[in-house]
């Protein structure tokens, strides 16, 4: 059996040029990962680490029915239907978290790291590629799923083109369950 030889490293050569020294050029960008001279100051656009903020989509004061205004006639008619099934499911009125999601209720989410934030109980987003519907997939609701048609689920929310797409009543059923857990 021959030995068969060996490959070349693809190691680089030391730098030889220059002088003895490892001091960089003056006015030479450090080497990445190198430690900031002592008394030097940070990095423009670098901040000090801060503990972590609240949530980035708070509820706003803004008007829900301004924000339906804005949408497609189409669109519109799914969010106004959506509303009146999530306002009779949580007996509360929509609220705006952010600039386009639409909130019922109240809950709170927990994060891994064990903070806490205020959040609502079910909502949805008519986002460009679906409407979103946030906190509606539960234990109570995964059997009627099946019922639904077509949609897509995400780790939390359920994602639906059009409710045109949808069994009107399999969706309704979810929005009330979730709506009571």
């Amino acid at each position: 059996m021959a030995k068969t030889p060996a490959k070349p490293s693809r190691a680089r050569p030391p730098n030889t040029k220059g002088s003895a020294s490892a001091a960089p050029k003056k006015g030479a960008a450090p080497k990445k990962g190198a430690a900031p001279k002592k008394g030097a100051a940070p990095k423009k656009g670098s901040a000090p680490k801060q503990a972590p903020a609240g949530p980035k989509t708070t509820p706003t004061a803004a008007p829900v029915a301004t924000f339906f205004a804005t949408l497609d006639a189409s669109t519109r008619a799914d969010c106004n239907r959506l509303d009146a099934w999530m306002r009779a499911a949580t007996g509360a009125a929509g609220v705006m978290y952010g600039k386009a999601i639409v909130g019922y209720g109240a809950s709170t989410i927990r994060y891994a790291d064990g903070r806490e934030a205020p959040w609502m109980k079910i909502g949805f987003s008519p986002r460009k590629r679906a409407l979103t519907l946030y906190g509606v997939l539960t234990k109570a609701t995964t059997a009627l799923l099946g019922k639904l048609g077509k949609h897509d689920a995400g780790k939390g929310c359920l994602y639906i083109k059009r409710l045109a797409d949808v069994d009107a009543r399999a969706l309704e059923a979810i929005i009330r369950a979730a709506g009571r857990a």
